[in-house]
């Protein structure tokens, strides 16, 4: 039990404090539950890193509930997702932000529909790359939180913008925090994609603070470059699976002889 209500905090936490800080209207109080919320978030990473030297190194967290289909719902996801950038890309007139989405889409969806797809129940693998993986990003997190309730009532009055961002800023920041945490610990290529993807487009929104910056050339590039990633990384999701029936990281690991070159491309 004690294993799994840290997944839940480690998956959950975070994007919950970000909603908690997106609804709060009044700044000061809003600045607070953020500074509480990277600080509850480190200490919970820390307490997942104990209960981790507790368990030998590695804790094996498996979702048995037969009457929800966890998969469906991160596979549907990713298809708005995917469409949801094809759309950014004709917003903002950007082709290769219109094509890539679809290039990546069009093998997600015959790997769907016309495949047999092996779906394993959802499997969380928390080791120390994780943990390690997790705590570095809850570091730059809490920084980014401490350094912003300084810094971002100036800039935004020196941009002379009448409505704040930060709830938003907020709301992202700790959504891509979330994001990344799932991604390490998920044994399913799958959901790796969607939650990597995830983190992308908060990546993306992180840089495109105010509205103007959302044509800035360092955020296109950096949604550019990862969209291109998308292409490299569900194509070799569906090679992977062709040649070895498997969605589990754990299983493609064991697989000689390549298995140990691709059990480091998580990492």
């Amino acid at each position: 039990m004690a294993n799994f209500i840290l997944l839940i905090g480690a998956v959950l936490l975070p994007v919950t404090f970000g909603v908690i800080c997106y609804v709060i209207k009044k700044g000061s109080i809003r600045d607070f539950v953020a500074a509480l919320s990277g600080i509850a978030v480190l200490a919970l990473n820390i307490a997942l890193f104990d209960r981790l030297i507790r368990n030998g190194g590695r804790i094996f967290i498996a979702i048995t509930n037969d009457s929800f289909d966890f998969n469906w719902v991160v596979e549907l996801l990713s298809v708005f997702l995917l469409i949801y950038f094809i759309y950014l890309g004709i917003r903002l007139k950007k082709r290769l932000m219109f094509i890539l989405p679809i290039v990546q889409l069009i093998p997600f969806v015959l790997l769907e529909m016309f495949y047999s797809v092996k779906k394993q129940n959802p499997v969380f693998i928390i080791d120390y790359q994780a943990v390690t993986i997790n705590s570095a990003i809850m570091v730059a997190g809490l920084i980014a939180t401490v350094f912003t309730i300084r810094y971002m009532r100036g800039y935004e009055r020196n941009l002379g913008l009448k409505r704040s961002a930060q709830p938003s800023f907020y709301l992202v920041l700790f959504t891509s925090i979330s994001a990344v945490n799932t991604l390490t610990i998920t044994d399913n290529v799958l959901w790796m994609y969607f939650f990597w993807m995830a983190s992308a487009l908060c990546a993306f929104y992180l840089v495109s603070f105010n509205k103007d910056s959302m044509v800035d050339p360092g955020g296109l590039q950096l949604i550019v470059f990862n969209l291109f990633g998308g292409v490299l990384f569900i194509l070799a999701v569906c090679v992977v699976y062709f040649m070895e029936k498997t969605l589990s990281v754990g299983e493609i690991i064991q697989f000689k002889p390549y298995g140990n070159i691709i059990g480091l491309f998580p990492l």
